[in-house]
């Protein structure tokens, strides 16, 4: 499958070029990321991420759009000789349709391809349909959004900004200027939750609303959700919350709640803070388990009570730095901490330096399991 589109994806840009050359989009990214993790009683692994974004948007009139992004990337170090390292790169990438190709070069690398958006669209007038592997975006808040049921994913992967597509069907009708009614049913298989599900957009006051409604098919559960944004006096306001009803009524209700401050000075300083509400997270252990935490919509975090707090300052017109605090109420009180800096060294190229550090209290001290460090250079065409 992946060989036939990448085909057609390269046909599909030739023939644009030679021409349609007005109707074409193309953009794109390189990246080198490099990441040193320490894993206590597990030593320091290094890697080298070398990740590549190929975006072609096809407009062919006003009413129909085709758009393929193709991601490449080549993982070289220690983490592609983890066992079933492929079979993991394999999974996350793809949802019901095959798309990726994937091998290994030599015992050290690992070569993988796919297209994580491959859709047509239709729009006009106040209807636009969309079929094909999408991002279905229904999250609000900034860290958890429990109302995006189809494309959950942790904060901690700050490498993909696009996130995760849905191989789905979505159909959304603007009923104003302000309000629209989105239906979208995703395709599902025996390792994937399907869904069909509705969410509805409005406007009341100062504050965009939204309320969904669904049903996740592997997993066999009702979703309810919704979610808002807006201002509280000077301070921005945002939040959502979902709630997961298992048919099999001996499995537990699943249910979370985010909500988010933020407050830009006129220095430029921003500040946010934030919590969730997580009704299937534990009261104990520790952040041991954080980057293999099988994340879900319906379990965003490990812990049940946490809260976090952020700042960024522009410290210069060209450089940026921030830091991010995510705290949870549990026996061991664990603390995520990611410091990060950016340098904008030229108009399209930026380096980043980021930081992550996992701590757990241990009796009277706090002890740190895992630490991570991350240099990004990023170019951007």
């Amino acid at each position: 499958m992946l060989k036939f589109c990448t085909t057609c994806f390269i046909l599909f840009v030739s023939l644009l070029h030679g021409h349609a050359q007005t109707k074409l989009e193309f953009s794109g990214y390189t990246k080198d990321l490099l990441s040193a993790v320490y894993i206590r009683d597990a030593g320091t692994s290094w890697d080298n991420l070398n990740h590549n974004r190929s975006a072609v948007t096809w407009n062919i009139d006003t009413a129909w759009i085709i758009r393929a992004d193709l991601r490449t990337r080549i993982f070289l170090g220690d983490q592609a000789e983890l066992p079933m390292f492929d079979e993991l790169v394999e999974y996350a990438a793809n949802d019901w349709l095959d798309l990726s190709v994937g091998t290994h070069v030599g015992d050290h690398a690992y070569f993988h391809s796919y297209f994580d958006r491959l859709y047509v669209q239709y729009a006009i007038d106040k209807l636009e349909v969309r079929v094909g592997r999408q991002r279905i975006n229904w999250g609000i808040n900034t860290l958890w959004n429990p109302n995006d049921i189809f494309n959950a994913y942790a904060f901690t992967d700050f490498d993909y900004e696009e996130r995760p597509g849905s191989d789905a069907l979505s159909v959304r009708y603007y009923t104003s200027d302000l309000s629209s009614i989105e239906l979208v049913a995703k395709a599902g298989d025996k390792t994937r939750d399907g869904a069909i599900a509705a969410l509805w957009r409005t406007h009341v006051g100062t504050y965009d609303l939204q309320f969904l409604s669904g049903y996740l098919t592997q997993s066999k559960n009702i979703v309810i959700g919704g979610g808002w944004a807006g201002n509280l006096k000077n301070w921005g306001f945002k939040g959502e919350s979902s709630v997961f009803i298992p048919e099999d009524t001996d499995e537990p209700i699943g249910a979370s709640v985010s909500m988010g401050w933020d407050y830009l000075f006129p220095s430029g300083v921003l500040v946010g803070i934030g919590g969730l509400y997580n009704a299937l997270g534990r009261t104990s252990g520790g952040l041991d388990d954080l980057f293999g935490f099988e994340l879900s919509a319906r379990n965003l975090y490990p812990f049940r009570w946490t809260v976090n707090a952020t700042t960024a300052i522009s410290i210069h017109p060209l450089v940026s730095t921030s830091l991010s605090a995510v705290y949870s109420l549990s026996s061991s009180h664990p603390v995520f901490i990611s410091p990060a800096l950016t340098w904008s060294a030229k108009q399209n190229l930026d380096i980043d330096l980021v930081g992550q550090i996992v701590l757990n209290k241990s009796g009277s001290k706090y002890l740190s399991p895992v630490q991570a460090g991350f240099l990004r250079v990023k170019w951007s065409y």
